[in-house]
């Protein structure tokens, strides 16, 4: 096996289109960038001290470290996944791409491991798993932009349209505006992504979503921008990724001491790591609660846009060239089923099955019977039954944590499988008034009621979640 490995190792480099040397630096650059946003995503979740998210932003620390380390990224890969795992069925929309990457990833880690016996090595990376990254960020752009397609979001009322830039202190959006605004976000996110396609183009998007992410994070989305803006950074060429490297680290050195690098090779560092990480979120959580919550965001907010800053002077000082042609080039069968089944995720709201976490958030998209809203796609197209009833809860008499839920949720609509769901977490006893399609129903024993009762199955408690169905225009994420 050793003496194919070099072999394989300058196929892999030439298919790269980078010398063997920039492998390291390039592969090391991106896991830079990549633990950056795992950090800042993790500490702005909110979530006990002691949880598997705060492992996964030690672990980001960690990498952060020795980023030439391969096991670490799978190790950060495996514990990502099953972050995502214990969120099931609501995981955050805001880091879906992170998720459903770092589950296909650990997959491929673990089967490379079973048959090679071997951690893969900086060139097998760079030539297999960065283009499925870069295809995973396009899919993302693209099923965003597509789900804006609907009059949800080319209306003057209720539209998400303007949500980013009304979050930005002292700006109004009037009302007038969220039409024109729209079309331009529109054309922005279609813009992006097929800029990103072409190699001549790619410097150029890769610009215009660094700005774009600094604007998302300045609206209050920094964990968001961090993450995003990482997989944004993979189209660049692997020359200029490994430049930027080397001026990284530079900047590293001068900032450190030697003792201090030592100490982060040590033994002791991810102990050391996780002690800090745990004390600060002691602090934050000691903290009144409006204090935390500034202090949190508003800190996320400076890093990222510095980080963003940083990356901007850069690129205008390195002057990258055209994208290296094969960026997109699929090398891997596992690769590329994982793609498949993030593509079908994404249909997922179309085709009548979930509509939540599926890269449309945000866009006022509805596809519920008798609410489908889009202008280019055909309700023809959902095939499934999970959208066909719409419950809406009106009086609960015998449970009041159940009349405080029906309460919660006057305004809205429930898609019957999610109504269904959450209702079993609720006594069986409680008599319910609600309707179905528009027609009042009474359940005298929810538990006995063949419409609300009985649950879901463990398949569909574990992947459905459906966005409530608003009896009123608004910009719902």
């Amino acid at each position: 096996m050793a003496r194919h490995a070099a072999p394989r190792r300058r196929m892999l480099a030439a298919a790269a289109q980078v010398s063997d040397p920039q492998l390291r630096s390039t592969y090391s650059t991106w896991v830079v960038a990549f633990a950056v946003g795992v950090v800042v995503f993790e500490w702005q979740v909110v979530m006990p001290v002691i949880s598997v998210q705060t492992l996964s932003g030690v672990l980001a620390c960690f990498v952060l470290l020795r980023p030439g380390a391969v096991w670490r990224l799978a190790l950060l890969c495996a514990v990502l996944a099953v972050e995502f795992g214990s969120l099931l069925p609501n995981p955050y929309s805001a880091g879906l791409l992170l998720h459903l990457s770092a589950v296909a990833l650990s997959g491929w880690f673990a089967l490379r491991l079973l048959r090679e016996r071997a951690m893969p090595d900086h060139a097998e990376i760079v030539a297999r798993v960065l283009p499925f990254l870069r295809w995973g960020l396009l899919l993302a752009w693209f099923s965003d932009a597509i789900s804006k397609l609907n009059t949800g979001f080319l209306s003057s009322v209720g539209s998400c349209a303007p949500h980013v830039l009304e979050e930005l202190p002292l700006l109004h959006i009037g009302e007038d505006l969220y039409g024109p605004l729209a079309i331009t976000q529109l054309l922005a996110e279609f813009a992006i992504p097929l800029m990103l396609i072409f190699p001549r183009t790619r410097t150029a998007g890769v610009a215009l979503a660094a700005a774009w992410y600094a604007l998302v994070a300045l609206g209050g989305n920094p964990a968001n921008a961090a993450l995003m803006f990482a997989f944004v950074l993979l189209f660049l060429p692997a020359a200029t990724l490994s430049a930027a490297g080397a001026r990284l680290r530079e900047t590293g050195r001068t900032l450190t001491t030697p003792r201090l690098r030592t100490l982060a090779r040590s033994r002791w560092a991810l102990a050391g790591l996780a002690a800090v990480w745990i004390a600060g979120l002691t602090v934050n959580e000691a903290m009144p609660y409006e204090i935390a919550v500034r202090l949190s965001r508003w800190s996320a907010i400076a890093i990222v846009v510095a980080w963003i800053g940083l990356w901007a002077t850069l690129l205008v000082r390195l002057r990258p060239g055209p994208g290296d042609a094969h960026a997109l080039r699929l090398r891997d069968g596992v690769l590329v089923c994982a793609l498949a089944l993030m593509v079908a995720n994404s249909l997922s709201p179309y085709i009548g099955l979930k509509t939540d976490w599926s890269f449309s958030q945000y866009g006022n998209l509805r596809t519920e019977a008798g609410h489908w809203n889009h202008l280019v796609l055909p309700e023809a197209m959902r095939v499934f039954g999970s959208q066909d009833h719409l419950v809406r809860l009106i009086a609960v008499d015998g449970d009041d944590r159940l009349a405080g839920l029906a309460e919660r949720n006057s305004d809205n609509l429930l898609v019957l499988p999610d109504a269904r769901r959450m209702l079993a977490a609720y006594d069986q006893d409680a008599s319910v008034y609600y309707e179905l399609d528009g027609v009042r129903r009474f359940a005298l024993r929810l538990g006995e009621d063949h419409v609300l009762g009985g649950g879901v199955s463990p398949l569909t408690d574990l992947l459905g979640r459906w966005r409530r169905v608003p009896l009123e225009p608004t910009c719902q994420f």
